[in-house]
């Protein structure tokens, strides 16, 4: 905590309680960020999360995504689709062709000869009736 031309600055990841009696400086929540430059924490943008006390929201990773403000976590993309890029606000779902059988993931797999998945957003692709390829 600083003193600052008579103003507390409470601190990166600390907000400053300028109402009570006496100073106090507490976390800033899970979701919310604070340079320690302002009396309040600001919320991360969608993309972003952050832990209690931090000084800047992180990037969800590949694969993971954040789809408001104020994120504490990243959610995994479900089966059937992908976050291909850092800081994503939402899950694509794999295209016709393609299919992921895993959660999390940054990349669908093409389906190999011999199977298909004619609908986006499949978990697996499946084998080619009768004769077809």
């Amino acid at each position: 905590m600083a003193l600052t031309g008579g103003c507390f600055h409470s601190g990166p990841g600390l907000k400053t309680n300028k109402k009570a009696a006496a100073t106090q400086v507490t976390k800033c929540d899970a979701g919310t960020w604070s340079s320690g430059l302002s009396w309040n924490c600001t919320a991360c943008i969608p993309g972003q999360f952050s832990v209690s006390g931090q000084e800047l929201c992180g990037s969800c990773t590949a694969g993971l995504y954040a789809p408001q403000q104020g994120s504490a976590s990243c959610t995994a993309c479900a089966s059937g689709t992908y976050a291909g890029a850092s800081a994503a606000t939402a899950c694509l779902a794999c295209p016709a062709g393609s299919a992921q059988p895993a959660s999390g993931q940054e990349s669908c797999v093409s389906c190999t000869p011999g199977s298909f998945s004619a609908d986006p957003g499949s978990a697996t692709c499946s084998d080619c009736p009768g004769d077809e390829t």
